[in-house]
């Protein structure tokens, strides 16, 4: 498994990759000239759901497919697993740092999505066919120690503002029709903390959102 050194890359059918190993051969993570990714899976509708393995194998190939942080695009499609490696989780402010727009389509075993809100730079985020009912960001953010508040651990601060989606203006949730609710921070949060340059809100397919702008 290769990629050109190309600004725009795409890797496809990984469900033919068969571990994180195999995965880390791409060397993605030391490709400094890729602007944007596209980590593809087979649709579903292209697979027999009965041969999806339990064990989560596409969230290991996906931990061996961790961009460069110069990363500023980043697509991932029909990805099988129910949770995302760290790099795309908790730290991924960290991780990718850069990162402009981001892609999720298809990813229906999909249990939670990962903290966009923390990414300084992002400017469209665009949110295709997941299954789950609350879209809620990991986000309790009304503690000074933002990143120890939504893992749960507490700070050793008091309760602060911390604005999420900074740069966000395009925001498209779309075809998640058991979607009712959007969270990302508790009721405590002030009503500018949340998507202060959001331009557009669109919605497709997400009849029983009752929430129809994801502010405090």
């Amino acid at each position: 498994m290769g990629v050109c050194p190309k600004q725009n890359s795409e890797i496809a059918k990984l469900e033919n990759v068969s571990s994180a190993r195999e995965a880390k051969e791409a060397n993605i993570e030391d490709r400094q000239n890729i602007q944007r990714l596209d980590l593809v899976w087979s649709s579903w509708c292209n697979l027999d759901t009965n041969t999806i393995d339990d064990d989560n194998d596409d969230h290991d190939v996906l931990k061996g497919l961790q961009p460069h942080p110069n990363l500023k695009g980043l697509q991932i499609a029909h990805f099988k697993g129910t949770k995302f490696p760290l790099w795309m989780i908790i730290e991924i402010d960290s991780f990718l740092p850069n990162l402009v727009e981001t892609y999720l389509i298809g990813c229906r075993r999909l249990e939670n999505v990962p903290m966009f809100g923390y990414l300084p730079l992002l400017r469209d985020l665009f949110i295709e066919g997941l299954e789950f009912k609350c879209i809620q960001f990991y986000g309790v953010v009304n503690n000074s120690n933002s990143r120890n508040a939504v893992a749960g651990r507490g700070g050793d601060h008091g309760p602060t503002t911390v604005t999420l989606f900074p740069l966000l203006k395009h925001l498209w949730p779309i075809d998640m029709p058991n979607l009712v609710e959007w969270k990302e921070a508790s009721s405590s949060c002030s009503s500018n903390s949340i998507f202060p340059c959001l331009e557009q809100f669109t919605t497709e397919n997400c009849p029983k959102l009752n929430q129809a702008m994801p502010y405090c």
